[in-house]
């Protein structure tokens, strides 16, 4: 019998259907279903995850930056997890009482409120994978939304359902731009440019060549780079670079590590070299950068 789990016993406060959460998954995690809709943000590692409806079930494996929503009637399971970590949503339709018609008039976002998974049943499931830029500016609206709820200050559940709110905004018009076309394709992605995108999450920090993606995606460097670029719309080269670029802003926001032991942690192996690349990137150097942003 699989377990259902229960919004009543889970959500934090009484008359604020919502909880948003970090969450390491360790070890598989069976069938379940739950009361509640669930959003889910993969921040990294990787998992088959199996999403049950109609009476079958639909395997598709997860990567960094993929999102879902599955609604009260699904059940789900994670598979063969590897250093999985997900940010998990909470919430249920009452949290937007009286606001439904404004919800319904933002492009995308009927997909995640009105009960249309991104995942479907009827087609070839459709995803959402964020490029490592939008996930962060993604992840950092779930941890003001968790902090909210974690603090519970004067005024907190306003804030935290209206940084929630804003939250679904960003990723539905993610959603909306990323367009029928290249969602699909995520789909039918070629099991090489999967390969690729799993190596440069797990070792961008390492010294990293197109040879080492190739050689792990067992393609030439030059279709494995015409492949990725297609499926994904960068160059392996721009994407491993910008996933640096957004980890050392976390390392530069949240630590007082200098500004080479950063670059060398993220993958630089020249902390000149990395202030200049932020510099064309970022429109500043990676100190002005902190002060701002601290």
């Amino acid at each position: 019998m699989h377990s259902t789990l229960v919004g009543r016993d889970l959500f934090p406060h009484p008359g604020l259907p919502l909880l948003v959460r970090r969450y390491r998954v360790t070890a598989p995690v069976p069938l379940h279903g739950h009361d509640f809709h669930e959003l889910v943000i993969t921040v990294r590692g990787a998992a088959e995850h199996q999403v049950e409806r109609g009476g079958r079930c639909v395997s598709q494996r997860l990567l960094p930056g993929d999102v879902f929503v599955l609604a009260p009637d699904e059940r789900h399971a994670y598979l063969a997890p590897k250093q999985l970590e997900v940010v998990n949503c909470l919430f249920t339709p009452a949290l937007f009482a009286g606001r439904e018609a404004e919800l319904r008039s933002v492009p995308g976002l009927a997909d995640l409120l009105l009960v249309e998974p991104l995942f479907r049943a009827e087609t070839p499931a459709e995803r959402l994978r964020l490029p490592p830029a939008a996930r962060a500016a993604l992840l950092r609206e779930a941890d003001t939304v968790a902090g909210e709820l974690e603090d519970a200050a004067p005024g907190f559940a306003v804030a935290a359902r209206a940084r929630f709110l804003a939250l679904l905004v960003c990723l539905a018009r993610n959603w909306t731009a990323a367009g029928p076309g290249q969602r699909a394709a995520l789909e039918g992605q070629h099991a090489a440019v999967a390969a690729a995108l799993a190596c440069i999450e797990e070792r961008h920090g390492e010294e990293l060549s197109l040879d080492d993606l190739a050689r792990q995606a067992h393609l030439s460097p030059h279709y494995l780079s015409e492949l990725f670029h297609r499926q994904t719309g960068q160059s392996p080269w721009d994407y491993l670079t910008t996933l640096r670029l957004e980890k050392a802003k976390e390392r530069l926001r949240a630590s007082d590590e200098s500004i080479t032991a950063i670059a060398f942690a993220v993958g630089f192996n020249d902390s000149s070299y990395f202030t200049r690349v932020f510099r064309a990137r970022e429109g500043t150097t990676p100190l002005r950068w902190r002060r701002q942003h601290r």
